[in-house]
């Protein structure tokens, strides 16, 4: 797998790749896969926003990288396995 080569203490932009390939590196790995587009976001604010709609978090979500923090561990735990 072409990931594999990718040390897990570095960052690597992904961009490394295309979503294809990382969305079935973690399938192949057992992982869930979470892609949001903001290229075209201007403001915290707005990347905060289009990763909210990407992931359909709930609607009590905060806005804040805090919110989105909670928001995210709540969906994997209830993701279960894939």
């Amino acid at each position: 797998m072409q990931l594999q080569t990718v040390l897990p203490n570095i960052v690597q932009s992904i961009l490394a790749y295309s979503v294809a390939e990382l969305m079935e590196a973690a399938e192949q790995s057992g992982q869930h896969f979470l892609y949001a587009n903001v290229a075209n976001a201007q403001s915290k604010q707005e990347v905060l926003e289009g990763i909210a709609d990407a992931f359909t978090v709930p609607a009590h979500f905060g806005k804040n990288l805090d919110a989105l923090d909670d928001c995210m561990t709540d969906l994997v735990h209830r993701g279960g396995t894939q």
